[in-house]
């Protein structure tokens, strides 16, 4: 089985704010006008959930949840159905994680 989530933004990890000069800006953003911020203890709930109820186990569905914490399944973009671009992350990002 395989369920891909939309654990929702993060900003508190020690690489992000080296990614980009802007990075700062984005947790006030994320927070207060996309709403996509999610707090580290609400993102590992949402992991839980997506593991562990019943109602979530359709496989190669992309789980995200709203505003009032319900899930839905999620529309993939076409980018991201893209098997080609798939094998091309894969080869590139398997050595550096230790895949290879």
């Amino acid at each position: 089985m395989f369920v891909p989530l939309y654990p929702g933004m993060h900003h508190h990890h020690r690489l992000v704010p080296r990614a980009h000069p802007a990075v700062p800006g984005f947790p006030p953003f994320h927070r207060f006008v996309t709403k996509g911020f999610v707090s580290d203890a609400e993102s590992s709930k949402l992991l839980v959930q997506v593991v562990s109820d019943p109602s979530l186990t359709k496989s190669g569905v992309y789980w995200s949840w709203n505003k009032d914490s319900a899930s839905f399944e999620n529309q993939l973009s076409l980018e991201a159905s893209d098997l080609e671009k798939a094998r091309k992350l894969w080869n590139i990002s398997d050595k550096p994680v230790g895949l290879a």
